[in-house]
């Protein structure tokens, strides 16, 4: 699994996305070890990157109400919209 994780910081990387910044700026852990224990909102910041980057202008505006997500609630309401945002990328119902 190290392996597929160096991949996906990688890829992020090539996408020139500033995991140090977005680490700073949400004061989350994002490295290999945030896959060893629960850390829902790293991985929610890693998400809501990859989400915006496929077409920020689209789904930006959809995590108005739950970005960053402070509370459970927020956090709760971040993954049904996520989940909503990924079906409709795959062209799912």
């Amino acid at each position: 699994m190290d392996e597929e994780i160096q991949i996906l910081f990688n890829n992020l990387r090539l996408m020139d996305v500033d995991l140090d910044m977005l680490q700073k700026q949400y004061k989350v852990p994002l490295n290999a070890s945030m896959f060893v224990k629960s850390n829902p909102k790293g991985m929610a910041v890693l998400l809501h990157t990859m989400i915006c980057l496929f077409d920020d202008a689209s789904f930006r505006p959809l995590f108005s109400v739950c970005w960053f997500p402070y509370t459970l609630v927020e956090l709760k309401e971040f993954k049904q919209i996520a989940l909503q945002v990924c079906n409709d990328i795959l062209g799912r119902d």
